[in-house]
């Protein structure tokens, strides 16, 4: 079991430095936190000048403008799956049973958000 974790952590850390060669371009939040050069954009210079209630409207506008680019520009698709919900998950317990590369691919994912995770927390601590 310590083996495990040694090497969770292992993963975890190659994968933080994997993502320390990408460009980091944040357009919005991560719980309810906006980026910083977009929260002082809009909190300053255009938050002063339109204000609460132009912020507001101003982010519907864009918000109501991407739901009708995606409602064209996307194609339409019907679901293929007409059994239950319970159904449905019962299947995902299945292959999470039968597909190891499955589980494993999922503990990865798991340990690389971990990772991103505590990354971000203690980026916004003093020390």
């Amino acid at each position: 079991a310590a083996a495990e974790r040694t090497m969770a952590a292992a993963n975890a850390q190659i994968g933080v430095a994997q993502a320390n060669f990408f460009p980091k371009i944040s357009l919005t939040g991560f719980f309810g936190e906006v980026s910083p050069a977009l929260t002082a954009f809009s909190g300053g210079t255009l938050g002063a000048w339109l204000g609460w209630r132009g912020m507001f409207w101003m982010a519907a506008g864009i918000s109501f403008l991407l739901m009708l680019i995606m409602r064209f520009a996307f194609p339409v698709s019907k679901p293929g799956f007409t059994g239950s919900y319970a159904s449905l998950m019962r299947s995902l317990l299945t292959l999470i049973k039968e597909q190891p590369l499955l589980r494993e691919a999922a503990a990865i994912a798991d340990t690389h958000r971990y990772a991103r995770n505590v990354a971000l927390w203690l980026g916004g601590k003093d020390s």
